[in-house]
């Protein structure tokens, strides 16, 4: 930096993330569960992360949950 010129400062705010998350219970063992996530990126995370933010970042996921019964009473 010249002397004389303003420092630059980076905004804090990294983005945004949407994030979407529904379940079953098909019964007491047994349940599924799905999710979606959205990140809306501002400039500061590309000095973080790297990248662009103008890409697309998303990502969607499934689970299955068994949680078997060993011992009744």
């Amino acid at each position: 930096m010249e002397a004389g010129e303003p420092e630059s400062t980076m905004d804090a705010f990294p983005g945004n993330e949407l994030d979407l998350m529904a379940g079953f219970n098909l019964n007491k063992t047994i349940s599924f569960m799905a999710g979606y996530s959205q990140m809306f990126a501002t400039t500061s995370m590309e000095a973080i992360k790297g990248g662009s933010s103008e890409e697309v970042n998303n990502r969607a996921w499934n689970m299955l949950n068994v949680k078997p019964v060993f011992l009744r009473n």
